[in-house]
């Protein structure tokens, strides 16, 4: 076999050089949140409307003001709209949420757990 014949395996020949602490570093970055794209605010009411209407779960990414690293999406179910507030119920509890602060939203199914 020649040089030229020689087929190069790309990434698969480096994978055992790896470290399990490295792998799970990327594993764990990918998983952080990443900043959404800003919406305008009249595309949040469409969405909004949507998610009210069809009951769905919501993702909603807030504006911070440091804006250094995102926080994790607030997900849960809106359960009561006041003026200009929302109240989605989250894992952690209910979040009252001004709609101004609204970054990014979007509407998610139910997320199965089996295959």
């Amino acid at each position: 076999m020649t040089f030229s014949e020689h087929q190069d395996r790309g990434m698969k020949k480096w994978g055992g050089f790896l470290l399990s602490e490295h792998t799970e570093y990327l594993e764990e970055e990918k998983k952080a949140p990443q900043w959404e794209m800003p919406m305008d605010q009249e595309i949040i009411f469409q969405v909004l409307q949507s998610i009210i209407e069809n009951r769905s779960v919501t993702a909603i990414q807030l504006f911070k003001a440091d804006a250094t690293e995102p926080d994790p999406f607030i997900e849960g179910r809106i359960v009561a709209t006041e003026g200009d507030w929302i109240h989605v119920r989250a894992a952690e509890g209910i979040r009252v949420i001004d709609l101004e602060s609204i970054r990014y939203i979007e509407e998610r199914g139910y997320r199965k757990w089996y295959k």
